[in-house]
């Protein structure tokens, strides 16, 4: 009888919907599913004081990190402990994928809004989805810095929906942008909407304001052409060698890639939390050239349409 009811609830949670939200469709990308919308925002970070000026930090410790929300709903403890590593890593960025806002797959709790208690950093919820059942599930983007803006397109494809959430962020005085996003998986079976999905993504990289970093679990590998495309679009690997990012298949499937006005510095693979995705982590500077870009927000603004 347990198994039986554990399939029901299973099966209820993987029945969805894309999430309501009006606009237009994203430009150059095709049969996108959802037209950009706000992200919704997680907590909130200390003001800021004008009276002192931020001091101007020269590195960024970024995170990207596949949380498998869904285990909570065999382990109480899941999210406890995922935020126990993030608290670990010490993120200046973190870009999470498969989080849970009130499904049953999360026994009903907000996975976005316990990891912004637990780890002390607010941010931006990007949904994918809205489970039939009730509840939404997607990307999410912490960090102490200011938010000073954010939004969620739809990415094409059928079958599951995928999104990206695009944020523009200010740290210590200095501006860059940050896309956290989930391609589809099952392999070659998907292979033609990845790459539907990364031609959104050059496109939506191309109109964002400079300094660039995409995180996300990609589910491809590093000689897969889906990477290829996106490092040919002038982005480059600031991820380190080929690791394991995935703990069961033990592939390299999670990247975090920067554009011009990021140096990459070390980077790694930590072995630490409950995941089936274990999290990646690099330390990124500003070059010299980097300039601020005040119009950064008008420019995302501008893009919105």
């Amino acid at each position: 009888m347990a198994l039986v009811v554990a399939a029901a609830v299973a099966f209820a949670t993987r029945v969805y919907r894309w999430p309501r939200a009006g606009g237009r469709a994203e430009p150059g990308c095709g049969a996108a599913r959802a037209a950009p919308h706000p992200a919704e925002p997680l907590g909130t970070g200390p003001p800021a004081d004008p009276r002192r000026p931020a001091a101007r930090p020269r590195t960024l410790r970024i995170v990207s990190y596949n949380v498998q929300g869904r285990a909570a709903l065999a382990s109480e403890e899941h999210v406890a402990e995922i935020a126990r590593a993030l608290r670990e890593l010490r993120p200046d960025v973190a870009g999470l994928q498969e989080l849970h806002r009130g499904t049953l797959q999360a026994r009903g709790r907000d996975q976005a809004a316990e990891l912004v208690a637990g780890t002390g950093l607010p941010g931006r919820f990007g949904p994918s989805l809205e489970m039939v059942g009730g509840g939404r599930y997607g990307n999410a983007l912490l960090s102490g810095g200011e938010v000073l803006e954010a939004r969620v397109r739809g990415l094409p494809g059928s079958g599951e929906p995928r999104s990206v959430l695009t944020a523009r962020l200010r740290i210590a005085g200095r501006e860059l942008s940050v896309l956290v996003t989930h391609l589809s998986a099952w392999g070659p079976f998907a292979a033609g909407q990845r790459r539907r999905q990364v031609a959104c993504l050059v496109e939506i990289v191309r109109r964002t304001p400079g300094p660039v970093v995409v995180l996300g679990d990609l589910n491809v590998g590093p000689r897969s052409p889906e990477l290829a495309a996106l490092l040919a679009a002038g982005l480059r690997r600031c991820d380190g060698g080929a690791e394991s990012t995935h703990r069961t298949s033990r592939r390299r499937i999670d990247y975090i890639l920067c554009g011009p006005g990021l140096e990459a510095g070390t980077a790694r693979v930590e072995h630490v939390g409950p995941s089936d995705h274990w999290p990646l982590v690099a330390e990124l500077a500003w070059t010299e050239r980097t300039t601020e870009r005040e119009g950064g927000s008008a420019a995302m603004a501008k893009d919105r349409g």
